[in-house]
Protein backbone atom coordinates (compact mmCIF):
# COMPACT_ATOMS: atom_id res chain seq x y z
CA UNK A 1 0.00 0.00 0.00
CA UNK A 2 1.46 3.38 -1.21
CA UNK A 3 2.21 6.27 1.45
CA UNK A 4 -0.39 8.36 -0.15
CA UNK A 5 -3.03 5.26 0.54
CA UNK A 6 -2.18 5.28 4.41
CA UNK A 7 -2.51 9.15 4.61
CA UNK A 8 -5.47 9.36 3.18
CA UNK A 9 -7.05 6.30 5.01
CA UNK A 10 -5.82 7.32 8.42
CA UNK A 11 -7.21 10.91 7.67
CA UNK A 12 -10.39 9.24 7.04
CA UNK A 13 -10.58 7.27 10.19
CA UNK A 14 -9.44 10.68 12.03
CA UNK A 15 -12.01 12.65 10.97
CA UNK A 16 -14.78 9.79 11.86
CA UNK A 17 -13.32 9.28 15.31
CA UNK A 18 -13.51 12.74 16.05
CA UNK A 19 -17.13 12.76 14.18
CA UNK A 20 -18.07 10.48 16.60
CA UNK A 21 -16.33 11.58 19.73
CA UNK A 22 -18.10 15.45 18.77
CA UNK A 23 -21.65 13.15 18.76
CA UNK A 24 -20.52 11.73 21.91
CA UNK A 25 -19.65 14.98 23.87
CA UNK A 26 -23.12 16.66 23.03
CA UNK A 27 -24.78 13.37 24.38
CA UNK A 28 -22.59 12.25 27.34
CA UNK A 29 -22.91 16.15 28.12
CA UNK A 30 -26.86 15.94 28.47
CA UNK A 31 -27.45 12.47 29.53
CA UNK A 32 -24.18 11.60 31.77
CA UNK A 33 -21.99 8.44 31.89
CA UNK A 34 -24.79 6.30 32.91
CA UNK A 35 -27.43 7.25 31.33
CA UNK A 36 -25.83 7.50 27.76
CA UNK A 37 -26.34 4.17 25.20
CA UNK A 38 -24.14 3.48 22.28
CA UNK A 39 -27.32 3.83 20.39
CA UNK A 40 -27.37 7.00 21.15
CA UNK A 41 -24.16 7.92 20.55
CA UNK A 42 -24.46 6.63 17.03
CA UNK A 43 -27.52 8.30 16.10
CA UNK A 44 -26.25 11.86 17.11
CA UNK A 45 -22.97 10.70 14.93
CA UNK A 46 -25.13 9.03 11.87
CA UNK A 47 -23.93 6.24 12.23
CA UNK A 48 -24.86 2.76 12.80
CA UNK A 49 -24.58 1.34 16.37
CA UNK A 50 -22.55 -1.72 14.85
CA UNK A 51 -20.31 0.46 12.52
CA UNK A 52 -19.21 2.24 16.14
CA UNK A 53 -17.53 -0.98 16.62
CA UNK A 54 -15.30 -0.42 13.68
CA UNK A 55 -13.61 2.34 15.90
CA UNK A 56 -14.19 1.84 19.26
CA UNK A 57 -14.69 -1.40 21.60
CA UNK A 58 -17.54 -0.31 23.90
CA UNK A 59 -18.98 2.91 25.50
CA UNK A 60 -16.02 3.20 28.58
CA UNK A 61 -13.62 2.94 24.94
CA UNK A 62 -15.50 6.11 23.38
CA UNK A 63 -15.67 8.03 26.84
CA UNK A 64 -11.88 7.69 27.65
CA UNK A 65 -11.20 8.86 24.03
CA UNK A 66 -13.37 11.71 24.65
CA UNK A 67 -12.42 12.75 28.14
CA UNK A 68 -8.16 12.45 26.80
CA UNK A 69 -9.32 14.84 23.97
CA UNK A 70 -10.86 17.34 26.17
CA UNK A 71 -8.27 16.97 28.92
CA UNK A 72 -5.59 17.25 26.18
CA UNK A 73 -6.82 20.66 25.17
CA UNK A 74 -7.76 21.85 28.03
CA UNK A 75 -4.06 21.02 29.91
CA UNK A 76 -2.55 23.24 27.19
CA UNK A 77 -4.52 26.22 27.27
CA UNK A 78 -4.06 26.34 31.45
CA UNK A 79 0.03 25.63 30.97
CA UNK A 80 0.13 28.82 28.54
CA UNK A 81 -1.99 30.43 31.06
CA UNK A 82 -0.04 29.53 34.12
CA UNK A 83 3.61 30.20 32.42
CA UNK A 84 2.48 33.54 31.59
CA UNK A 85 3.30 36.94 33.22
CA UNK A 86 0.79 38.46 35.23
CA UNK A 87 -0.24 38.21 39.38
CA UNK A 88 -1.91 35.18 40.91
CA UNK A 89 -5.30 36.65 40.38
CA UNK A 90 -5.01 37.83 36.84
CA UNK A 91 -3.99 34.39 36.32
CA UNK A 92 -6.69 32.47 37.99
CA UNK A 93 -9.37 34.57 36.35
CA UNK A 94 -7.96 33.72 32.97
CA UNK A 95 -7.70 29.93 34.05
CA UNK A 96 -11.14 29.97 35.38
CA UNK A 97 -12.47 31.46 32.38
CA UNK A 98 -10.46 28.88 30.12
CA UNK A 99 -12.28 26.52 31.94
CA UNK A 100 -15.04 27.64 31.09
CA UNK A 101 -14.42 28.67 27.50
CA UNK A 102 -13.12 25.25 26.88
CA UNK A 103 -16.53 23.20 27.89
CA UNK A 104 -18.80 25.64 26.50
CA UNK A 105 -22.69 24.72 26.10
CA UNK A 106 -21.12 21.33 26.95
CA UNK A 107 -20.13 22.07 30.53
CA UNK A 108 -22.15 19.00 31.61
CA UNK A 109 -19.19 16.50 30.33
CA UNK A 110 -16.73 18.47 32.48
CA UNK A 111 -19.21 17.00 35.40
CA UNK A 112 -19.43 13.72 33.91
CA UNK A 113 -15.48 13.23 33.64
CA UNK A 114 -15.10 14.06 37.00
CA UNK A 115 -18.37 12.20 38.44
CA UNK A 116 -16.52 9.09 35.98
CA UNK A 117 -13.84 9.29 37.94
CA UNK A 118 -14.51 9.36 40.71
CA UNK A 119 -17.25 6.15 40.42
CA UNK A 120 -14.10 4.42 38.45
CA UNK A 121 -11.29 5.25 40.95
CA UNK A 122 -11.92 1.92 42.85
CA UNK A 123 -12.84 -0.10 39.12
CA UNK A 124 -9.56 1.41 37.86
CA UNK A 125 -8.04 -2.26 37.64
CA UNK A 126 -10.80 -3.71 35.85
CA UNK A 127 -11.23 -0.57 33.50
CA UNK A 128 -7.42 -0.67 32.82
CA UNK A 129 -8.06 -4.20 31.93
CA UNK A 130 -10.23 -3.52 28.89
CA UNK A 131 -8.95 -0.24 28.27
CA UNK A 132 -5.03 0.04 30.18
CA UNK A 133 -3.53 3.27 27.57
CA UNK A 134 -6.60 4.87 27.77
CA UNK A 135 -7.22 4.53 31.25
CA UNK A 136 -3.46 5.25 32.14
CA UNK A 137 -3.51 8.30 29.86
CA UNK A 138 -6.66 9.49 31.36
CA UNK A 139 -5.46 9.61 34.80
CA UNK A 140 -2.22 10.92 33.89
CA UNK A 141 -3.69 14.20 31.91
CA UNK A 142 -6.21 14.36 35.22
CA UNK A 143 -2.86 14.09 37.58
CA UNK A 144 -1.65 16.49 35.44
CA UNK A 145 -4.41 19.42 34.97
CA UNK A 146 -4.44 18.70 39.28
CA UNK A 147 -0.46 19.55 39.32
CA UNK A 148 -0.70 22.75 37.05
CA UNK A 149 -3.30 24.04 39.84
CA UNK A 150 -0.94 23.29 42.34
CA UNK A 151 1.76 25.04 40.66
CA UNK A 152 -0.01 27.87 40.32
CA UNK A 153 -0.82 28.25 44.22
CA UNK A 154 2.69 27.62 44.86
CA UNK A 155 4.49 30.32 42.56
CA UNK A 156 1.82 32.54 44.60
CA UNK A 157 3.19 31.47 47.71
CA UNK A 158 6.58 32.19 46.13
CA UNK A 159 5.76 35.49 45.48
CA UNK A 160 3.99 36.55 48.58
CA UNK A 161 0.27 36.62 46.97
CA UNK A 162 -0.77 33.52 48.75
CA UNK A 163 0.22 33.01 52.80
CA UNK A 164 -2.52 30.80 53.75
CA UNK A 165 -1.72 27.78 55.82
CA UNK A 166 -4.10 25.21 53.87
CA UNK A 167 -1.13 22.78 52.15
CA UNK A 168 -1.28 23.77 48.01
CA UNK A 169 -2.66 20.42 46.90
CA UNK A 170 -5.89 21.06 49.54
CA UNK A 171 -6.32 24.78 47.92
CA UNK A 172 -6.35 23.85 44.47
CA UNK A 173 -9.28 20.58 45.31
CA UNK A 174 -11.14 23.60 46.82
CA UNK A 175 -10.58 26.03 43.53
CA UNK A 176 -11.60 22.92 41.60
CA UNK A 177 -14.62 22.17 43.49
CA UNK A 178 -15.59 26.27 43.43
CA UNK A 179 -15.48 25.85 39.65
CA UNK A 180 -17.49 22.27 39.66
CA UNK A 181 -20.08 23.87 41.51
CA UNK A 182 -20.87 26.40 38.96
CA UNK A 183 -20.90 24.13 36.80
CA UNK A 184 -23.86 22.03 38.10
CA UNK A 185 -25.89 24.85 38.84
CA UNK A 186 -25.63 25.45 35.29
CA UNK A 187 -26.20 21.57 35.09
CA UNK A 188 -29.45 22.07 36.77
CA UNK A 189 -30.64 25.14 35.20
CA UNK A 190 -30.08 24.24 31.47
CA UNK A 191 -27.76 26.62 30.90
CA UNK A 192 -25.01 28.93 31.26
CA UNK A 193 -24.68 31.99 33.74
CA UNK A 194 -22.85 35.09 33.22
CA UNK A 195 -19.39 33.92 33.36
CA UNK A 196 -17.77 37.02 34.27
CA UNK A 197 -20.06 37.30 37.35
CA UNK A 198 -19.16 33.76 38.35
CA UNK A 199 -15.37 34.13 37.80
CA UNK A 200 -15.53 37.51 39.81
CA UNK A 201 -17.75 36.08 43.24
CA UNK A 202 -15.37 32.85 42.97
CA UNK A 203 -12.36 35.39 42.95
CA UNK A 204 -13.36 37.24 45.83
CA UNK A 205 -14.03 34.33 47.82
CA UNK A 206 -10.99 33.18 47.25
CA UNK A 207 -9.19 36.60 48.06
CA UNK A 208 -11.59 36.96 51.04
CA UNK A 209 -13.34 33.91 51.95
CA UNK A 210 -16.06 33.89 54.29
CA UNK A 211 -15.46 37.17 55.90
CA UNK A 212 -16.12 35.67 59.28
CA UNK A 213 -15.08 37.60 62.47
CA UNK A 214 -13.11 35.86 65.88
Amino acid sequence: MSDARVKKEKAIRETKTNLILDAALKVFSNRGFHDTRLEDIAAAAGFSKASLYNYYEDKEDIFLSLAIREYIRLSGILKEIIESEGSFEERLRKLIGAIFKVFGSHFGIFLTISNFRTVNVLNLERLSVHHEKRASMFKNLHDKISDLFVSLIATARKNGEVNSSVDDKILSRYIAALIRSVLMDWKIAGNMGNTEEEIEQMIQFIKNGLGTRQ
